[in-house]
């Protein structure tokens, strides 16, 4: 009889553990996926490029909370004031959690561009989610009617160490000084293999200053190259009609895994960002 009884518990207490654990692993699954889309963790894959137009639209309050939308890996940032890149990177870390380490890339040194609290140093900035072990910054020899340059850092990018360039060429008006900048700039990007260069190119894909970037690179949305197409992305307020002006530049034997635009009441620039493969 006692045999018979503790067959019944068992037949009743086992399909009851076992619906526990059941519910259980549901939870607990439930909460990993809960935990993964609420991460604050940078997408280790994003590379993203911004004109933030500094001082003009927003500030760091408003850039913060841009950059924050879309957790890039490492950002370009071009027309980007010391002061102001380091009180975003700060309210990154405070209201976001997400840190960043700082590279700049100044090419002046007065508050002409940052007025009174942006500081006196203007040009581009590089923040990256893994730490920057080497980085650089160079003028172009002729900026025109602006002082010009690039910049460039080495990084993790997509688990692999990557030299990043970030760049603001010259503006409407001065093709040829964009031409020798673009010269100047592949001349250095191309030595290093797994390089990708970013930044606000002032030029369209197809134009002339941009024919030697095609020669050893390729843009990361696959619709834009050396010769003119409709399905390109605008990503400037350049016009009308609006022009891509931004690029994140991938060696060519990457595959370009298109661009995600993304309008902005921040800045007369698009947010540009690609998700490596």
């Amino acid at each position: 009889m006692q045999s018979v009884r503790r067959h019944l518990l068992t037949a009743k207490v086992l399909p009851l553990a076992l619906a526990t654990a059941l519910v259980g692993a549901l939870i607990a699954g439930t909460a990993v996926l809960a935990s993964a889309a609420n991460s604050t963790a940078a997408q280790s894959n994003r590379v993203m490029t911004w004109n933030i137009h500094v001082g003009k639209d927003g500030g760091p309050e408003e850039k913060a909370k841009e950059i924050a939308r879309f957790k890039p890996q490492v950002l370009g940032m071009q027309e980007a004031c010391r002061e102001d890149v380091k009180k975003t990177v700060a309210i990154l870390k405070s209201k976001y959690k997400l840190q960043y380490h700082i590279a700049y890339g100044t090419v002046r040194n007065d508050r002409a561009n940052c007025g009174l609290f942006g500081g006196n140093a203007f040009g581009q900035a590089i923040i990256s989610a893994a730490p920057i072990t080497k980085k650089g910054n160079k003028l172009y020899a002729d900026g025109g009617t602006e002082a010009r340059g690039y910049m460039w850092v080495e990084t993790t990018v997509n688990r692999k160490k990557t030299r990043v360039f970030n760049t603001h060429l010259s503006e409407h008006g001065q093709g040829k000084l964009r031409a020798a900048q673009v010269r100047t700039l592949v001349e250095v990007a191309r030595q290093y293999a797994g390089s990708i260069v970013l930044g606000d190119f002032n030029a369209q894909p197809h134009s002339s200053e941009m024919q030697p970037m095609w020669v050893y690179y390729r843009d990361a949305d696959p619709s834009c190259g050396a010769k003119a197409s409709f399905t390109c992305k605008a990503t400037a307020d350049a016009g009308p009609p609006r022009k891509k002006f931004d690029y994140i530049f991938l060696r060519k034997n990457m595959a370009p895994p298109g661009v995600t635009v993304v309008n902005s009441p921040y800045s007369d620039h698009d947010i540009v960002y690609a998700d490596l493969r």
